[in-house]
């Protein structure tokens, strides 16, 4: 009698599940648009609050390039930064309403032995204002980034292997050295939360503004048959996501190979990630290491990159640090230049055989999690199977009123 009565409950538990509410799980898509470029070629941008800000080329010549900006608001694109006379613009970044870039002398108008040569000028757009400044900065100012109110900037000098650093202040108009680094390439240099990552000739190096504390995040290696150093990198945040570049020369593992790293300042720990998912992954196969990954990027809270999947589409991976959590963006074209900031993100992008780049402007739309009366996936099967097994429970309640 007891199975018999056991056997009941779990037919009613089962009939009741079926008639339960199903509930979606919470998901996210990414809808794009491309942002208006007058058919001219994107070479990069970034993107901060309400506002893209993005360099284009006009054609072959440097002193065709201009520093635009987009407000996602209102969808109006306006050149904020023209170059002068034989100069060109370049160098753009963007912290909610500020907007930074430099001018530099444009190799159109190069001459190997002239030496009257117009110094770099750094300038700063406050956006709420609409008002641009030129800073006054000594040296060959260049390549500046930002971050709230303060303006990292790079002054080097023909004559000395040796970049000096500051940061200027804007609230204050001061300048104040920060650092010094042989062989640092400017360009790529990224300041973010008092920390600087760079990358010199032999690694990638974090240096903290407050302590002075200096840490090599990844050494270059080689030898006579092989070589491995970094092929890109960002900083936001507690991470750095960085992209390291191997080439071996000769033997069964002959050829070139990627792989993507995520190191966490806080913990200093580095580890290593699927270039195909972006789950951590202890060791990766050298197959998925030969797939070139692009335009490695990080907001504080995901980072990722990109790779051409097909020749006609690119995949973006997302990476969650925090919980570990991957997905996937696929798209169309060759995808580069990206910047993320929370659920928005650009990149640039590309299709063969053209060689202009468009813009693309992405927004996260998350899918909540709701309740339905809707049957859950396998109803059919469920219902089938609940009919048997309430003809075998009719059948063994009657069965069991018999006296054997």
């Amino acid at each position: 009698m007891n199975v018999l009565m056991q056997y009941r409950r779990a037919a009613v538990l089962l009939i009741v599940l079926l008639f339960l509410p199903a509930v979606a799980a919470a998901g996210s898509q990414w809808e794009t648009k491309e942002i208006p470029s007058e058919n001219e070629s994107v070479l990069g941008g970034a993107i901060s609050g309400e506002y893209v800000i993005f360099l284009t080329s006009g054609g072959m010549n440097q002193s065709d390039n201009r520093i635009k900006l987009y407000d996602i608001s209102s969808g109006d694109s306006n050149i904020i930064g023209a170059p002068s006379e034989g100069m060109m613009v370049t160098g753009e970044d963007l912290s909610g309403d500020y907007a930074v870039w430099f001018e530099t002398e444009s190799m159109d108008n190069y001459e190997e032995n002239d030496t009257d040569t117009k110094p770099n000028s750094i300038y700063l757009m406050n956006i709420a204002e609409d008002n641009t400044s030129v800073l006054n900065l000594s040296g060959d100012a260049e390549w500046p980034k930002i971050e709230g109110n303060k303006i990292f900037w790079s002054n080097s000098s023909e004559e000395s292997l040796e970049t000096n650093f500051c940061i200027y202040d804007i609230s204050t108009g001061e300048s104040e050295y920060v650092l010094a680094a042989d062989y640092a390439d400017s360009a790529d240099i990224v300041f973010d939360n008092g920390n600087v990552a760079y990358e010199n000739m032999t690694s990638l190096n974090l240096f903290n503004i407050e302590s002075g504390e200096e840490t090599v995040i990844y050494a270059f290696e080689s030898d006579n048959n092989s070589g491995t150093n970094i092929d890109s990198f960002d900083m936001s945040g507690d991470y750095i996501i960085y992209i390291t570049h191997s080439v071996v020369l000769d033997g069964d593992d002959k050829g070139v190979y990627y792989e993507p790293f995520i190191y966490t300042i806080s913990a200093n720990k580095t580890e290593s990630l699927n270039p195909k998912t972006g789950e951590v992954s202890k060791s990766v196969a050298l197959t998925d290491q030969k797939t070139q990954l692009f335009s490695p990027f990080t907001d504080g809270s995901r980072a990722g990159w990109s790779y051409q999947d097909t020749d006609s589409e690119s995949k973006i991976i997302l990476f969650d640090p925090a919980t570990g959590n991957a997905s996937t963006i696929t798209t169309a074209g060759t995808v580069g230049e990206i910047s993320l900031d929370d659920d928005r993100m650009i990149w640039t992008k590309s299709v063969f055989p053209s060689f202009r780049s468009s813009l693309v402007y992405a927004w996260e739309n998350v899918t909540k999690e709701e309740s339905h009366s809707t049957s859950t996936p396998g109803f059919s099967f469920i219902a089938c199977f609940s009919g048997i097994l309430a003809a075998v429970l009719i059948y063994t309640g009657l069965s069991g009123k018999r006296k054997f």
